[in-house]
C-alpha cells in the first residue's frame, strides 16, 4: 500500500465517526441556514481556532456558548459549512448575486482540492460560476444543502 492509502485509511473512521456524531445516522442537518447579505458569500470550514473564539465571545457577551458556528459568518469565512476537521478549506466554494435569465445566483468552486458538488456534478476553480437555481442540490466538503432562492 501507498503512503496516500495508509492516511486515507486512518482518516476515514475518525471522518465517518464525527459525520454520524453531527448528523445521526439519518444524515439530516434540518437545522443549517444562512443568509446572503452582500453580493457574495464565500462558503468554507472555519478553523477550530476560529470556531473557538468566536464561541467564547459568544459566551461573553451573551452568557452562553454557542453549539456551532455552522451557517455564520467565522474568521474569513462568510459561511461556515462545518463538518469533520480537514473536510474543506476556509475557502472552498462562492455563492454570487449575478442576475441573468437563468438564475440569480451562481455558484463556484474557489479550488480544485475541495469537494463541491451542485446538483451531483462536481464543480472545480476552471468550472467557472454555474447557474443556482432554487432547490438546487448542493455540496461543499461534507455539508449538503438545498439553495432557497426567495429573492
Amino acid at each position: 500500500a501507498s503512503c496516500q492509502n495508509i492516511a486515507l485509511s486512518n482518516y476515514l473512521p475518525a471522518s465517518s465517526t464525527e459525520l454520524y456524531g453531527e448528523f445521526g445516522h439519518s444524515g439530516i442537518n434540518a437545522c443549517f441556514r444562512t443568509m446572503l447579505l452582500s453580493s457574495s458569500c464565500v462558503l468554507g470550514r472555519a478553523s477550530i481556532e476560529s470556531e473557538m473564539k468566536y464561541s467564547s465571545v459568544h459566551a461573553l457577551t451573551r452568557m452562553n456558548a454557542i453549539e456551532s458556528t455552522i451557517g455564520m459568518t467565522v474568521g474569513d469565512v462568510d459561511c461556515d459549512v462545518h463538518g469533520p476537521k480537514y473536510s474543506c478549506s476556509a475557502k472552498a466554494a462562492e455563492i454570487i448575486y449575478m442576475p441573468s435569465n437563468e438564475s440569480n445566483f451562481r455558484l463556484a468552486a474557489c479550488n480544485d482540492d475541495d469537494i463541491v458538488t451542485i446538483n451531483g456534478q462536481r464543480i472545480v476553480a476552471r468550472t467557472g460560476h454555474l447557474p443556482l437555481r432554487n432547490r438546487d442540490v448542493c455540496s461543499v466538503g461534507a455539508r449538503v444543502f438545498v439553495f432557497l432562492d426567495t429573492y
